[in-house]
């Protein structure tokens, strides 16, 4: 008999609860599923936040710098990033400077594994506690974000910086480019909510990301634009990122055409179906993960 539907009984009088689990489907009650879903989304904000902060002071309790540490990485590797780009030019004329090219490219990639592996690693990293709090996945759910939120938060600064530094003029359109940065987040969070259930069952995901993450920056545009004409380019746009950055870029500088505006719109629509679809996944899948892994 295959668990799937969850049964909560108050444990304490409006705390946590105590999970049963039964053989029937919790689709054959979709509407009373979608408001539990709906509740526990809204019931988690408190312990999430709690998380988040505990999260945060566990990062840099022990560090002499504090909290300085969630900004030296970032600030540190733009600096790099922006010494290697003077001795390495663009490709393509781009009418922006290639160091801010590079340095907006990493911030994107960056966002993007950053949410990826968060969201994917929600039942690992809670395995233990499954069976045991009700919302656990969706406070850790919220946590995450709230964690990528700020990590994202950290490197704005760097951004406007290196905005400034490279003498670039934000366009009318900017407005649009920070939007396309939430964009590229919400995407990031979505395929890793989507990737969770597979990520817990099997181990193959986590060997895969030790090197994908190299071929992803080989094949998209992070770092250098290449002429449009040239091989390099053309395998690039077989890589959807590309597009996605593009846009971001695009609008960010001004030079946005309609055909950026779609694929902003296409990211957006497909990140705002998929991304309740993948979590309604990942609440079906909790028993059958529950099941499996605690053995």
């Amino acid at each position: 008999m295959e668990p799937s539907i969850e049964h909560a009984q108050n444990a304490n009088s409006g705390s946590d609860a105590i999970l049963e689990f039964a053989a029937e489907s919790p689709l054959r009650q979709f509407k009373g599923f979608i408001r539990q879903v709906c509740d526990d989304l809204l019931s988690a904000r408190a312990p999430a936040y709690r998380l988040f902060k505990s999260a945060i002071a566990q990062r840099y309790r022990h560090s002499s710098l504090g909290l300085l540490w969630a900004f030296l990485p970032s600030a540190i590797v733009a600096a790099i990033v922006s010494l290697g780009q003077k001795h390495v030019p663009a490709l393509a004329p781009i009418d922006i400077s290639g160091q801010f090219y590079a340095i907006f490219g990493l911030i994107l990639f960056q966002t993007l594994l950053e949410t990826f592996n968060t969201q994917r690693c929600l039942f690992t990293a809670n395995r233990h506690q499954l069976n045991r709090h009700r919302r656990i996945l969706e406070a850790s759910f919220l946590a995450g974000l709230l964690d990528n939120l700020f990590s994202l938060a950290v490197k704005l600064p760097i951004l406007i910086g290196a905005l400034i530094l490279c003498g670039v003029h934000p366009a009318s359109t900017v407005i649009l480019g920070l939007f396309g940065i939430l964009l590229v987040l919400a995407f990031g969070t979505t395929l890793g909510i989507l990737a969770a259930p597979w990520n817990a069952l099997r181990g193959d995901l986590n060997h895969v990301m030790g090197f994908f993450p190299w071929i992803l920056a080989a094949t998209t545009p992070v770092f250098v634009k290449p002429t449009v004409d040239s091989l390099c380019w053309k395998y690039y746009l077989l890589n959807p990122l590309t597009w996605v950055f593009e846009a971001v870029r695009n609008f960010f500088y001004g030079n946005a055409t309609m055909g950026d505006g779609i694929v902003m719109l296409l990211v957006c629509s497909i990140t705002f179906i998929l991304l309740p679809v993948s979590w309604l996944i990942c609440r079906i899948a909790r028993p059958y993960v529950i099941e499996r892994t605690m053995v």
